[in-house]
């Protein structure tokens, strides 16, 4: 039956008055085409990528069936009431042209979309420093290649036919531009750099190929690792801060406890310790800084059997003495004095 009706298509007449639409979606998304014509009486309704049949609806009496192709199956859905086709975790493959027909005594099309999708890439750089933004093949085939910031402004323009590349004044020095693999080498780069960039093809179609977020960034300040005993309870609590950031940790004489704080912009501080050091450390995507205590000093400081806790007025060196002797003194008392019954019990 499909076969026969495959068959009937060859010898329709195709009508289109339809304009093409771009869509441009990010890799693993999913999109929703819809009709762009009304929709003509029909038997067999077709959604097209390229030259392949993604889906093919039946609408004959007595046979109303949905078929999608074997490469789509669990990848898309048909509305058969809007006629509208939904694709699912769409890859780079995915890129292209997609009609819509409508079959009956001759093809209709009522939909025409070019769709694009994109491989967005977020990115950190530290100021001063260059980033290489590339293409992931494949490129559709183009006319002019440009590569855009902020949507509105051409960094650069590139003509395949003629070889030449027109770049913006205001990257002059700036940019290199590699016309086999068409990617673009930002250098110098300063905080005014940040922002979205594109690469665009024009041709029989217009692509979007590649999007960047780019964000530039000052490297990191320093930390600050302090810590505080309280001679009361002889608990230690170490400190870790910055001038946005702040993070405490309770320690013994082994170990503290691990500790981190994120802020907006992928700022972190954290506390932790390895091999027998504290570190408090402060970073962002581009850079780190770091503060150490070793755990060595902190039992120094603050577990030496010489200091003094305020409270007792005494060291714990002495506060051990005097315990021990109290204990022996009872112990040889007891002695004696179990001794010494012992004596008069006898003599009695």
């Amino acid at each position: 039956m499909a076969l026969m009706l495959q068959l009937i298509f060859t010898l329709f007449t195709l009508s289109s008055n339809t304009e093409c639409s771009d869509v441009f979606v990010s890799v693993g998304d999913s999109v929703q085409l819809h009709t762009q014509e009304p929709v003509p009486q029909f038997r067999i309704f077709i959604w097209k990528f390229k030259t392949e049949y993604v889906l093919q609806y039946y609408n004959l009496p007595g046979y109303h069936r949905i078929e999608p192709s074997a490469s789509y199956k669990d990848r898309v859905e048909f509305n058969n009431e809007t006629y509208s086709l939904t694709l699912k975790n769409l890859q780079k493959t995915d890129n292209g042209p997609y009609e819509a027909i409508a079959a009956r005594d001759k093809e209709t099309v009522v939909a025409v979309y070019n769709l694009s999708v994109l491989v967005s890439s977020d990115m950190s750089v530290l100021i001063g420093k260059s980033v290489q933004l590339q293409i992931q093949p494949p490129v559709p085939e183009f006319r002019t290649f440009y590569w855009d910031f902020n949507g509105t402004k051409n960094i650069l323009e590139y003509s395949k036919i003629f070889k030449q590349i027109i770049l913006s004044t205001r990257y002059k020095g700036r940019v290199e531009f590699n016309n086999e693999t068409y990617s673009l080498t930002l250098k110098n780069l300063q905080k005014t750099d940040s922002g979205l960039y594109e690469a665009k093809t024009v041709g029989d179609n217009k692509n979007i190929v590649a999007t960047y977020t780019l964000s530039v960034l000052d490297p990191v300040e320093a930390p600050v690792l302090i810590y505080q005993l309280n001679k009361e309870t002889f608990n230690i609590t170490v400190s870790c801060r910055n001038h946005h950031l702040s993070i405490n940790s309770s320690c013994d004489k082994e170990t503290c406890e691990e500790r981190k704080k994120t802020a907006v912009g992928g700022f972190a501080l954290s506390l932790f310790v390895s091999n027998c050091v504290i570190i408090c450390n402060h970073s962002n995507p581009v850079s780190w800084k770091m503060d150490v205590l070793e755990m060595e000093k902190l039992k120094l400081d603050c577990f030496n059997e010489d200091s003094v806790s305020p409270s007792a007025g005494v060291s714990v060196c002495l506060l051990k003495i005097v315990l021990f002797s109290t204990a022996l003194i009872l112990m040889v008392s007891a002695v004696i004095t179990v001794h010494i019954r012992g004596r008069l019990r006898k003599s009695s």
